[in-house]
């Protein structure tokens, strides 16, 4: 069954550190090796800055995010980062990359990490078969659950949080 929705970020990933990017004009900004790889699950209907995969090309707003995924982030923080690219702290808010939390910023979006990845990939290796049996012989009563939600749009993404943040959580306190 495909869930169809405007936009959710099904995925990030993030592909390196420490690199050592130059970003001096927008040409450049643009990622020819990005940090991160996006993925969108449904369709956008956008293009150019309304587009957030668009607006994640740039190494910047990249490095920004994975910032986002250690710390809140100030107005002068994202300013600095983005600057000598056309994108702006409104147009992030706006594509509900980030979202305002008092007078910081905080990432507003799933981004894995390498290691969250890596936290998951132990999870399923051990446990994988089991959660998955587990979860088709609930599949009812998770389908109940999922139907009830008001809002279909952010079905897939009560779903990922139901499924995979046990698996997740478990993970991380098995370390």
């Amino acid at each position: 069954m495909r869930i169809h929705f405007e936009w959710v970020f099904a995925s990030m990933l993030f592909l390196g550190s420490g690199h050592t990017l130059q970003a001096q004009n927008s040409a450049e900004n643009v990622a020819s090796k990005p940090l991160i790889s996006t993925g969108v699950t449904g369709s956008i209907n956008a293009s150019g800055l309304d587009d957030p995969q668009y607006v994640l090309g740039f190494l910047p707003v990249q490095r920004l995010m994975m910032q986002a995924t250690h710390h809140s982030l100030s107005k002068a923080d994202i300013d600095k980062a983005v600057q000598g690219t056309p994108v702006t702290l409104d147009r992030l808010l706006q594509l509900d990359l980030l979202r305002k939390e008092n007078d910081t910023y905080r990432l507003n979006y799933l981004l894995l990490t390498i290691e969250d990845q890596q936290a998951m990939y132990r999870v399923c290796a051990g446990y994988g078969k089991s959660l998955a049996e587990a979860f088709r012989s609930h599949r009812a009563e998770f389908d109940q659950i999922f139907g009830s939600y008001s809002n279909a749009r952010l079905r897939p993404q009560l779903m990922f949080g139901l499924i995979a943040a046990p698996a997740i959580i478990a993970s991380v306190a098995s370390q």
